[in-house]
C-alpha cells in the first residue's frame, strides 16, 4: 500500500520534467512623442502572440505592404503639405507598395486589416497590456509565432492604424530561449 500511495504522489512530479520547457517572448515598445522629449513608453499598448499554425490564412507579406506603403504615404504627403517636390525613393517605393493608387492602397489596407483580426480574435492567441515602462512578457512552448503589437501612442488614418499603429514580427522560439520583439513606432 505504501508503494503505490508512493508511486501515485511521485508520478507527477516525474512526468512534469518531460514536459517542454517554456521559452520567452518579451520586448519593450515605445513612441516617439515629439523632438524635445524623444522616445516614451507606449503604456497600454497591445500585444498578441498565437502560433503560426494557428492562422494560416494570416499573410506576412500583405501586412508589409500595408505596413511601408502607408509609411511611404505618410512621408509623401509631408512633402506635397510642404509644398516640396516628392523624392524619387519615395515615388519609387509608393509604386512599389502599390500605395500610389488610392483604390488600390484602400483594397490593400482593407484586407490586412481584415487579416489582422484573425490574430487578435484568435481563441489560441495570448494577450499582453504594456506595462508602465513600456514592456511585456509571455510564457510559451516552443514553436514559430507571429507577434502582433498595436500602439496606444500612436495611431494612423488608414483603417489597420485608426485604432493604434500595428508592428507583426515572426519569431522562432526554441526550448528555454528568451526572444526579444521589442518596437519603436515613430511618427510615420
Amino acid at each position: 500500500m505504501k508503494k503505490i500511495l508512493f508511486i501515485i504522489f511521485l508520478a507527477p512530479i516525474f512526468s512534469c520534467g518531460r514536459t517542454q520547457t517554456p521559452a520567452t517572448v518579451k520586448g519593450t515598445i515605445t513612441y516617439f512623442f515629439n523632438k524635445y522629449q524623444g522616445d516614451k513608453p507606449d503604456i497600454g499598448s497591445k500585444v498578441w502572440i498565437v502560433e503560426k499554425s494557428s492562422v494560416p490564412d494570416f499573410n506576412k507579406d500583405l501586412f508589409d505592404t500595408a505596413y511601408h506603403g502607408s509609411v511611404n504615404r505618410s512621408f509623401a504627403a509631408f512633402y506635397k503639405s510642404s509644398r516640396m517636390p516628392i523624392p524619387d525613393n519615395i515615388v519609387k517605393s509608393l509604386k512599389n507598395y502599390r500605395a500610389d493608387n488610392e483604390t488600390t492602397f484602400k483594397d490593400i489596407d482593407k484586407r490586412n486589416a481584415m487579416q489582422l483580426l484573425q490574430i487578435s480574435s484568435s481563441q489560441k492567441a495570448k494577450k499582453a497590456t504594456v506595462d508602465g515602462a513600456g514592456n511585456y512578457s509571455f510564457s510559451v512552448d516552443p514553436g514559430i509565432y507571429y507577434v502582433l503589437i498595436q500602439s496606444n501612442g500612436r495611431t494612423g488614418s488608414t483603417m489597420t492604424d485608426i485604432m493604434g499603429k500595428q508592428f507583426v514580427q515572426v519569431v522562432s522560439i526554441k526550448v528555454g530561449e528568451t526572444s526579444d520583439v521589442s518596437h519603436k513606432f515613430d511618427q510615420y
